[in-house]
């Protein structure tokens, strides 16, 4: 959401949501990142007669989720 604000130079859209909102958001890009992570070295667990029976590879979890591990 943002709101107009008027100065010397015209109207521009102002930033709201400040500080603790955009901190609240690195924190959730973070653990989503985390999470991603900890996902793609459980896939890279398993066989690959698995991940077959699930539908992937593990050339797609490296592609998809930016595996650290590249087989």
């Amino acid at each position: 959401m943002t709101t107009r604000t008027h100065n010397p130079n015209g109207s521009s859209p102002a930033v709201t949501g400040g500080w603790f909102r955009r901190g609240l958001r690195f924190v959730a890009v973070g653990r989503e990142l985390q999470a991603r992570r900890i996902v793609n070295d459980t896939l890279l667990s398993f066989d690959d007669a698995t991940l077959a029976a699930y539908g992937i590879d593990r050339k797609s979890i490296s592609r998809d989720f930016g595996a650290r591990h590249l087989w």
